[in-house]
């Protein structure tokens, strides 16, 4: 869950910069253009880290989702040999009592 939360979060913060980005460039249309040109600089290098930050945690989401996938079948093929443990424990108990009964 926490994984998705923060993928969201660096999403909404890539939007904000995108945003801003295009604000910014509306105002240096109208405007100063050097002070709205370092600050647009300055965002779009926000974005590009951002946009890093988004890709790294997507590349940690995957590989986490195929561990979990791995561990998931890990476990399932424990269930079963402890279940096939299980019976053949069984088998040689109830064997042993039928042994015991016979003499």
């Amino acid at each position: 869950m926490g994984w998705k939360i923060q993928s969201k979060m660096w999403h909404l913060l890539r939007r904000a910069c995108c945003v801003q980005i295009e604000e910014l460039e509306q105002t240096r249309e109208l405007g100063d253009r050097t002070e709205v040109e370092a600050r647009l600089d300055t965002v779009r290098r926000e974005k590009d880290v951002l946009e890093g930050q988004v890709a790294s945690l997507q590349e940690q989401l995957s590989r986490s989702q195929c561990e979990v996938a791995k561990l998931r079948e890990q476990l399932s093929t424990l269930q079963e040999e402890c279940k096939v443990s299980c019976v053949f424990s069984m088998l040689a108990i109830y064997t042993g009592l039928l042994r015991a009964l016979k003499t």
